[in-house]
């Protein structure tokens, strides 16, 4: 008699397919999300799986939506507040793609799907996410966020961001042996999709790379290697002593900062919102993400007005390395469509300028007078 299958095989399985066949952001997140649906819910035959225990995993006590336990080995934490509707829906997402996967396979029984994740009367439905109006920066602002940095790795990461619009995370990965300054080109790995793209360097660019190199080079006291991270972690600024004024005031004294080559910086979000901080900006919530749908914004406009808007979509779509401006129009929070439509009556006269009064054929005659 065969051994009945269990819940964990059948998500073993689904995840050695992901991990060859999606990217490696999709990978993760399936299996950030199905091991903890296996560590609440239970393992178990896999055909004893119902709709219960799928709604337990996010409404029952210690789920997603309650306070639960994280499996991030990195966190200082061990346990979570309930997650919010946009994170509910992600999750709800993967865990409906693994569900109809196996019952398409025949590991979990019929109509498992429908139970679950209908809209209408399922276990587990969607929320609806209020979306807050998220600043986008005018070019003026985001040249000004160079300005109030106070030293050189922060501006040089915000000057990367502002020219190339990329991620965070492909950011902070980059090395001094990616930049090309003879070819004029960065070599970037995108996160979603794991492709690596020559990423061309503005003259804007050039200008701050090169100044950021030298001084890195200086500040570590030998030449640049290729393995370097472009944006260094860094270590010091902790009280060494204190020392007296001559006003009688008592001030610390902190130990210097020094870079840290085989280090990359992780809380780049910080970097963003203290320059913006310093300018007056909202800080809450934002992060290298401001600048992107920034400049995909700025990018988008001046575009469309030498290509027209629909072109202008596709080369935003290439400058975000989106697969398909679909994602680039939901990003713009816009349609080529209706930009068009926008310019073409915003201030502009409508059926009365469709009326060509001289070519209006007269129904009777005008009599004398009228």
């Amino acid at each position: 008699m065969a051994t009945a299958l269990l819940l964990s095989d059948v998500v073993a399985e689904y995840l050695r397919l992901q991990t060859n066949r999606s990217s490696s952001a999709t990978a993760a997140a399936d299996n950030n999300v199905l091991r903890m649906f296996l560590r609440i819910s239970g393992d178990r035959v896999a055909k004893n799986l119902n709709a219960d225990h799928i709604e337990k995993f996010f409404y029952g006590k210690g789920g997603m939506r309650d306070t639960h336990k994280i499996l991030s080995q990195r966190s200082r934490t061990q346990t979570s507040p309930g997650v919010s509707d946009s994170t509910h829906n992600h999750y709800r997402s993967r865990l409906k793609s693994f569900v109809t996967w196996a019952s398409n396979k025949g590991y979990l029984r019929p109509g498992l799907v429908a139970d679950a994740f209908d809209k209408s009367h399922g276990a587990v439905r969607p929320l609806k996410v209020h979306k807050e109006p998220r600043q986008r920066p005018s070019p003026v602002e985001l040249l000004d966020l160079l300005e109030v940095t106070d030293n050189g790795r922060d501006r040089i990461y915000l000057a990367a961001a502002i020219n190339t619009a990329l991620r965070a995370s492909e950011l902070r990965g980059l090395r001094v042996g990616a930049v090309n300054l003879a070819s004029g080109s960065i070599l970037v790995r995108i996160y979603k999709t794991g492709d690596r793209d020559e990423q061309p360097i503005t003259a804007d660019l050039d200008v701050e790379l090169r100044r950021w190199l030298t001084q890195y080079a200086l500040d570590l006291g030998r030449p640049l290697q290729p393995e370097d991270h472009l944006f260094p972690a860094r270590t010091g600024g902790l009280i060494s002593h204190y020392e007296e004024t001559s006003e009688g005031n008592r001030v610390c004294v902190r130990h210097p900062f020094h870079w840290q080559p085989h280090k990359h910086i992780i809380e780049t979000h910080l970097i963003v919102q203290k320059a913006l901080r310093a300018m007056g900006k909202p800080t809450e919530k934002e992060g290298t993400h401001t600048i992107r749908r920034a400049v995909a914004r700025a990018y988008f406009d001046a575009v469309a007005q030498e290509v027209g808007d629909v072109s202008a979509l596709r080369e935003t779509a290439a400058l975000l390395h989106h697969s398909s401006v679909v994602t680039t129009e939901l990003y713009l929070g816009t349609s080529p469509e209706k930009e068009s439509r926008d310019r073409r009556l915003r201030g502009k006269p409508f059926l009365s300028g469709m009326v060509e009064t001289e070519n209006v054929v007269q129904l009777r005659p005008v009599a004398e007078g009228e």
